[in-house]
């Protein structure tokens, strides 16, 4: 994780120094959440997170198309990357909180 902090350091303030010469307030389109949002859907599975990751990038392609051509808001494509979050994360949520109470550990109020 360290290394990977490195390099990524290393890339944004090459952008920022030796492309547009200068820092600009939010130029950073939020990768890392994306990245986040993209290891869950995938799992932090090598083959979960590329497939994921491909749905999250033909959804910003295709968010980006639809703003463009079909005047539909870019907001309606971070819903739906929001919803697919929900419903793979929600699964295991769901399991947790009705886990059946002989498999939870004993609080001293039971």
């Amino acid at each position: 994780m360290t290394i990977c902090g490195a390099v990524a350091g290393l890339a944004g303030s090459t952008m920022v120094l030796g492309v547009l010469y200068r820092f600009i307030t939010n130029f950073s389109p939020g990768y890392g959440y994306t990245g986040i949002a993209v290891a869950v859907l995938g799992r932090n599975r090598p083959w979960g997170v590329f497939f994921s990751a491909l749905l999250f990038g033909a959804l910003e392609s295709g968010g980006i198309s639809m703003q463009l051509f079909a005047k539909i808001p870019m907001d309606l494509m971070t819903m739906i990357q929001g919803l697919v979050i929900l419903f793979v994360a929600a699964p295991s949520l769901i399991q947790m909180i009705y886990m059946p109470r002989e498999g939870r550990i004993k609080t001293y109020n039971e």
